[in-house]
């Protein structure tokens, strides 16, 4: 009974270690709930594209998009960095370009503008459903180097608020050309 004991006491001490909390498993964590949709991302994901001008169907198409892209959603944690109370972790990660899917409809529009025309106007919301349409269908995707930044308050490792560069590679709408 002592060493049954014994095998499960270094059995927890061995996997309570493991669950100790680092700056990779929160970066993990938080790559993990946007391929999992949870409520917390869905939520974020809906403000977003209620704050958008799109018409009804334009916002169910972009959510469409996005649940996509997240579901989608590659990673490798390829490096952290711990200093301290602060730490950095560099991922590679993997999303849909979806970029390169809107510089390909606004250079279509271009060439196609009358397409795009209702009783000779311009309609935005046409275009727009376009757009979101070959976002929607792309296959193509794109790799990015994201450093995670990260601090420890009360011994638990808090991912620093990602800038809007980071978030518009997470969402693939990053634009790249501007480097």
């Amino acid at each position: 009974m002592k060493k049954i004991l014994s095998i499960m006491l270094i059995l927890f001490t061995l996997i309570g270690c493991n669950m100790k909390d680092t700056p990779t498993k929160e970066v993990e964590k938080f790559l993990t709930k946007y391929q999992a949709l949870s409520d917390e991302v869905l939520t974020d994901l809906e403000l977003s594209v209620e704050s958008e001008n799109l018409s009804s169907t334009n916002k169910v198409t972009y959510m469409d998009v996005m649940k996509r892209n997240y579901q989608n959603l590659k990673y490798e944690v390829t490096e952290e960095k711990i200093n301290g109370d602060e730490a950095t972790v560099t991922v590679k990660v993997t999303v849909y370009d979806l970029y390169k899917a809107m510089k390909e409809s606004n250079d279509y529009l271009v060439d196609n503008s009358s397409e795009f025309e209702v009783n000779g106007t311009y309609d935005q919301n046409k275009f727009r459903e376009y757009e979101l349409n070959e976002m929607l269908k792309t296959k193509y995707t794109i790799d990015y180097t994201i450093d995670f930044y990260l601090e420890k308050v009360d011994d638990e490792w808090n991912i620093i608020e990602p800038s809007n560069t980071v978030k518009e590679k997470l969402h693939g709408t990053y634009n790249y050309e501007m480097e």
